[in-house]
């Protein structure tokens, strides 16, 4: 386990999905929003984003939802691509007030496989 240490166990990175509404713009019947997805930066390159992600899509599956989709900073171009590897794709925007100020996010989508 890459997680573990001496001590036992431990927690270098999560993912949080959240049913609900989702934008217009995403397809799907039965969306979910990867509202956050996070690994210690120690954890890069270790293979565990991509176990991480394994799961991500796994429990969509689990929770019958056909899309997972996400709102990222257009200016984060690290994000993007980590999304894109992983078959997401823009398909609109979206604004959300944060601090009084009106933000627009990129919304990204990707299927979930069946059976996956």
């Amino acid at each position: 386990d890459p997680g573990s240490s001496t001590d036992g166990p431990s927690l270098v990175g999560y993912a949080k999905l959240q049913l609900g509404s989702a934008p217009d713009c995403v397809p799907g019947s039965s969306p979910v929003e990867l509202e956050r997805i996070y690994l210690l930066r120690s954890h890069h390159g270790a293979g565990i984003g991509h176990a991480l992600w394994e799961r991500v899509i796994e429990a969509a599956a689990t929770l019958g939802c056909d899309t997972v989709w996400l709102g990222v900073w257009p200016r984060n171009a690290r994000a993007i691509a980590f999304y894109e590897r992983r078959g997401f794709r823009v398909v609109g925007s979206k604004t959300f007030e944060f601090a009084g100020d009106l933000q627009e996010d990129r919304v990204m989508v990707r299927d979930v496989p069946n059976g996956a």
